[in-house]
């Protein structure tokens, strides 16, 4: 007999599985939350990479829709870790409040459980839209196992919400690990956002510090993460938000109009304030700086587009000697086009600009040396940084596009570092090698004491693109061989297992040839090289201008140090060997070769993405 099927009942049946899968939360992580895994999230294979028996972080930011957001300012939620047997949840900081814990052990995984109470301002967007931030998320201090069976490599996380659960896991990779031995004097840090709230964790982190050769990071939130580090020889710079530099009575302004309370003061009038006026700020950049290893560090990045305060606008129009009626016509232009102003080719637009752009440039230094002097009152003998902008005064094509010339701001500080952010390829190290060059001849020429530390670029938040690991250890030497004087990486809870170990791998190189970097001198001109690839890369460099690249795929510095040279042979090209052939302008003997292969007399290849160290005698 025919069976016939009932469709209408299988349609019901179909319909009531759908309700029930809703109803239990497995289908709602699209609908109304999504847990964002900072880096796994963002890769392809959405991996949780880890270096075996260290204590490291996870980064974990929410997004909600906007019916959850709407329900309520704050939403108490529950999070639940599953976590294989031998890996352990010791603390957790950050943007979420914490009202509960409990942990147990089950099937052979380890649970922690933890309620919070969530604000929507800490909530980065709907689920699916890119994360933009790097410090708005709660991170979680995990004690990590040498390794781990195939069956348990994963992590799991719930989010309980309103009786709905939403479920989410990542496949677990355990690398090994070999500390480094090299331990260079070169300051080598992290510019960090979650590292430092490690709280009970502190030692364990410290230790990984130590044990990768990271010497510097740029703030320690309290004591004990403090003494931890300096138990390690690991330097703290105290950074202070630049919220704390707001006036009520310098307020800033931009070229728009719009206020800006929560900012850096108008330089213009923040200078002009009463010498008895504290200049805002101060008081708590002094005290982080003593709290640590008396080392004060802020982040200030001005453009053209900033400093339009009332007292600004004045001075400006009576030092360059522009009338009401030019300037509001520069200033609806310069409002309209932003940084794409320095394209004009309008005279009335372009003069203005270029007085502006001086006129910024100087006010903003002024502004830093004020904040110095004022800092020398409250607490001498301190060492001040500035994180700043990449222009600087010997390429004026970046000073032209963004308004400001942040080299200035290096004439009265200790340390300063430029964001030095570029892409992912060899056109993009060998260009970061440039700005590092340039920004250290640029100091020179304005004999300034500070030194040069650049910020290097692991990942713009949020994005899936990062610095794969060859290319932040040719970063790292790149800038080290083209005149940086310390390395800061930004933002380090974006490093996986891959970096962390190529970093430590760097170490060993730093610590052998940084004399040569350090305290030796460019020497360049006294080497030929031959039949170097010769063609060129464009690259469009934000806010759109174009740097010409030439010979993208490697890139060559010769040192002298105590009678000897060190040449540094990068190949940056993604495959095949490189020949280096290089002709000394007088007689020179080879001493040591490392990562490279003698091809002939001043001959060597270089593997694709590896860097050649050559030292020579003289004799």
């Amino acid at each position: 007999m025919k069976k016939v099927i009932d469709y209408k009942s299988v349609f019901s049946l179909l319909l009531l599985l759908i309700i029930v899968e809703l109803g239990s939360g497995l289908w709602a992580n699209t609908r109304d939350w999504n847990a964002v895994l900072i880096p796994a999230s963002l890769n392809t294979d959405t991996a949780v990479k880890l270096v075996g028996d260290q204590t490291q972080m996870l980064t974990l930011a929410l997004q909600a829709t906007e019916s959850v957001r709407k329900q309520s300012a704050d939403h108490d939620i529950g999070l639940e870790w599953d976590f294989p047997q031998e890996m352990q949840l010791i603390s957790n900081e950050g943007v979420f409040k914490q009202t509960a814990f409990e942990s147990r052990r089950e099937r052979g995984r380890n649970y922690f459980s933890l309620a919070f109470r969530v604000n929507n301002a800490n909530l980065l967007g709907k689920p699916g839209e890119r994360i933009n931030s790097d410090w708005q998320y709660q991170s979680f201090f995990v004690r990590v196992p040498p390794a781990i069976s195939d069956e348990n490599a994963y992590v799991n996380l719930t989010l309980r919400d309103k009786g709905q659960s939403y479920n989410w896991r990542w496949p677990l990779r355990i690398s090994r690990f070999n500390p480094t031995k090299a331990h260079p004097k070169t300051n080598i840090g992290l510019w960090d956002y979650g590292f430092y709230r490690a709280g009970t964790a502190s030692d364990g982190i410290a230790d990984f510090f130590r044990a990768v050769g990271i010497n510097f990071t740029q703030r320690a939130s309290d004591q004990v993460f403090f003494a931890a580090l300096k138990k390690r020889s690991i330097t703290v710079g105290g950074y202070t938000h630049h919220a704390v530099f707001a006036a009520p009575q310098a307020t800033d302004s931009r070229v728009s109009g719009e206020v800006l309370p929560r900012q850096f003061a108008c330089p213009q009038a923040s200078l002009e304030l009463s010498p008895k006026s504290p200049v805002a700020g101060v008081e708590e950049l002094a005290r982080n700086a003593l709290q640590g290893d008396g080392m004060a560090v802020i982040d200030y990045e001005p453009t053209g587009l900033d400093g339009f305060c009332d007292k600004a606008i004045n001075r400006f129009k009576e030092e360059y000697k522009v009338n009401a009626d030019k300037f509001d016509i520069f200033r609806r232009y310069f409002s309209a086009q932003k940084l794409q102003t320095y394209h004009s080719k309008d005279p009335a637009i372009s003069d203005i600009y270029g007085q502006w752009k001086q006129f910024n440039s100087q006010q903003t230094s002024a502004y830093i040396q004020q904040i110095r002097e004022e800092l020398r009152k409250k607490a001498p003998g301190v060492r001040f940084g500035v994180t700043t902008g990449r222009s600087y005064g010997a390429n004026p094509e970046s000073v032209a596009a963004l308004g400001n010339d942040n080299s200035l701001l290096a004439d009265d500080v200790d340390i300063i570092m430029p964001q030095l952010y570029f892409g992912y390829d060899g056109a993009n190290v060998k260009l970061l090698m440039r700005y590092t060059q340039g920004w250290r001849e640029t100091l020179a020429a304005r004999k300034t004491k500070a030194r040069l530390w650049p910020l290097l670029l692991i990942r713009y938040p949020g994005l899936s693109q990062d610095q794969p690991p060859l290319r932040v250890r040719q970063q790292i030497l790149g800038a080290l061989a083209s005149g940086a004087q310390g390395i800061v990486i930004y933002a380090p809870h974006n490093l996986e297992a891959d970096h962390w170990i190529a970093i430590a791998d760097t170490m060993k190189e730093i610590a052998a040839y940084e004399s040569f970097y350090q305290q030796g001198r460019r020497v360049d001109d006294l080497f030929k090289l031959q039949d170097m690839p010769a063609h060129q890369a464009v690259q469009n460099v934000w806010p759109d201008y174009k740097e010409i690249i030439e010979g993208p795929d490697w890139a060559f510095t010769a040192h002298e140090w105590q009678g000897n040279y060190l040449l540094t042979l990068f190949n940056l090209g993604e495959r095949g060997d490189l020949d280096f052939t290089v002709t000394p302008s007088q007689k020179a003997t080879l001493l040591k070769l490392d990562d490279a292969t003698a091809k002939g007399d001043f001959k060597w290849a270089v593997k694709a993405g590896h860097i050649g160290f050559i030292l020579l005698s003289k004799q």
